[in-house]
């Protein structure tokens, strides 16, 4: 009886992708292929600076390990309004976007970026200044 392994529920590492290939070698009712793309193994994740920040002035959002896609990016306040969206494609590279921060209150807000066909998002705090 063949037996299918996915990965719903587990995800393979670096680390031990070519031990599960060497222990699965030699079964002719198992087919192995090692993923090589590391971007597929690692999140998706977003550093925000200068953060703390000036209301009013500009921040960078580095993007990492993104699948191509058009995303939104969206801030959000303490009481989960919407305070300001923009939009830009991001390419499987690393790419750092420049956002002008509209004047705001001083606080924490939530920086999300979405993915417009997938749907996933990533999600970070920013602190404005007065």
């Amino acid at each position: 009886m063949n037996k299918l392994l996915t990965t719903d529920n587990w995800q393979p590492t670096s680390d031990n992708r070519q031990q599960i290939a060497d222990n699965l070698k030699g079964n002719p009712n198992i087919q192995v292929s090692l993923a090589t793309d590391n971007r597929q193994l690692t999140p998706a994740m977003i550093t925000i600076f200068p953060n703390p920040v000036q209301s009013g002035t500009s921040i960078n959002i580095v993007c990492e390990n993104f699948t191509s896609d058009n995303y939104f990016i969206r801030i959000y306040n303490v009481e989960g309004q919407r305070v300001m969206s923009a939009q830009s494609w991001i390419d499987g590279e690393t790419q750092v976007l420049n956002l002008t921060i509209p004047m705001l209150p001083g606080g924490v807000y939530e920086v999300r970026v979405m993915g417009r066909r997938t749907g996933k998002k990533v999600v970070e705090r920013l602190t404005l200044k007065v």
